[in-house]
């Protein structure tokens, strides 16, 4: 008997049903529009017809074609599912009601009304598709009109984001007008966290230096490079001198990214194999341990991070609204407070192990080759991925690298004159022998 209800049980579960359910998109294309009036936010969004998950238009009776005339009530029913539902906004903190579904309007994916507002809004207002129009349900999108109630335009008005769940990869271009004229554009992928539509220079200010302590918490790479310049440098003197480089370095060379580091795939993927090739250094040296002062390394390794941060902060800047200097000075000012931090808690673990440990030596040269063991592979891994992504530069791009290469090249030369002199002064003196 039991088995005869296993057998009932696979037939009924292999038994074909009809679903409403489709495939998620690989990729999928948003368009907020949202326009601050004297008592509420006008809200117009255009998504994908077949990103609207489980909501699937009716089709005609000889083929695949979207059913015009009996779309409308499923299209309404699924934009306030997945649009009206999905927009979350506050007004100085405070939530915001669901925003209110106006008008519903299906159009061609190709069409440009969604580029300006006041196109977006005559296209959800204006004539609908012709019903004799054979579009497939890909070939079309939901637009659709809201509005939400708020107490003063010029209050702080922020989104968070939750369309990530649309496609595998969903992009979002949102822009804000504001009561005062004006514009703020951003463009992201996924779901960011929670930003102001209309950020004033201290709200960029305090999200940015937030933004970089949780940024540089989660980065491993400097995390083991503070633990190696740490069990490195055996004084605070040098060990301040080393860091007070490394941080002025990397100043310098994040506001110098701000100018001239493109905003391309590659960017992250080369900047992450240089910051694993840094720690690499960083562990050797740590065993090595020439007693140098290392300012070629240092200033070295502050142009690698900084160039670094900076294409971390690259798609996120822009949440800083006008106030991008602002938001990258505070990013900065955070990153180095953090890495400070980090490096005097690293320096005071070695204090601990060296007074602790009959074998602070042994120690440091096993945690050094170990850091050397794990940054060596990320570099490889970042290297491999560096070949797919490509890296093509143009002729100024070549010449700003040739730059770049010849001006580390001195610092590294500049560096290294200590350590020679380290090297051929012995740390001890020579003992004299008797006259005889």
């Amino acid at each position: 008997m039991r088995r005869l209800f296993l057998v009932l049980a696979v037939l009924l579960l292999c038994q074909p049903t009809s679903t409403f359910a489709h495939d998620v998109p690989d990729r999928v294309d948003i368009a907020i529009l949202i326009k601050a009036e004297p008592d509420r936010l006008r809200i117009l969004a255009r998504v994908p017809a077949n990103a609207l998950i489980d909501f699937l238009l009716p089709t005609q009776d000889y083929g695949n074609w979207v059913d015009l005339t009996n779309a409308d009530v499923l299209a309404t029913e699924a934009a306030r599912v997945w649009i009206a539902e999905m927009l979350s906004l506050r007004e100085n903190g405070a939530a915001l009601p669901t925003p209110r579904l106006l008008k519903v309007h299906l159009s061609r994916v190709n069409d440009p009304s969604f580029l300006t507002y006041d196109g977006a809004l005559a296209r959800v207002n204006g004539p609908p598709l012709a019903a004799g129009t054979l579009v497939l349900q890909e070939q079309v999108t939901v637009d659709a009109l809201l509005d939400v109630p708020i107490r003063s335009p010029a209050a702080d008005i922020t989104f968070r984001p939750r369309f990530g769940r649309l496609g595998v990869l969903v992009y979002t271009t949102l822009t804000y007008l504001p009561p005062d004229g004006g514009s703020q554009r951003f463009y992201y992928e996924g779901d960011p966290p929670e930003f102001s539509l209309n950020p004033t220079t201290g709200d960029s200010a305090r999200r940015f230096f937030s933004a970089s302590l949780a940024h540089l918490l989660g980065e491993t790479d400097y995390l083991m490079f503070a633990l190696c310049i740490a069990m490195a440098f055996t004084r605070v003197k040098s060990l301040a001198a080393f860091a007070a480089l490394v941080a002025g370095a990397e100043l310098c060379a994040l506001l110098a990214a701000r100018l001239w580091l493109p905003a391309a795939p590659w960017t992250p993927v080369l900047c992450g194999a240089l910051l694993a090739a840094v720690t690499v250094c960083a562990g050797i040296e740590a065993i090595v341990s020439t007693r140098s002062e290392r300012r070629g390394f240092a200033v070295v390794a502050g142009a690698v991070f900084g160039a670094a941060f900076w294409s971390a902060l690259q798609p996120v800047v822009q949440f800083g609204g006008d106030h991008t200097l602002a938001a990258a000075l505070a990013f900065a000012c955070g990153l180095v407070a953090t890495q400070l931090s980090a490096l005097a808690v690293a320096a005071l673990i070695v204090f601990l192990i060296t007074r602790v440990s009959r074998v602070p030596r042994g120690i440091t040269i096993v945690v050094a080759a170990l850091v050397v063991h794990v940054s060596w592979q990320q570099m490889l891994g970042h290297v491999h991925a560096l070949t797919l992504v490509g890296l093509p530069l143009t002729t100024r791009q070549l010449a700003l690298s040739a730059a770049l290469a010849a001006v580390i090249i001195v610092a590294v030369s500049w560096g290294r004159r200590p350590a020679a002199r380290a090297l051929r002064q012995p740390e001890y003196p020579a003992a004299r022998l008797p006259a005889r």
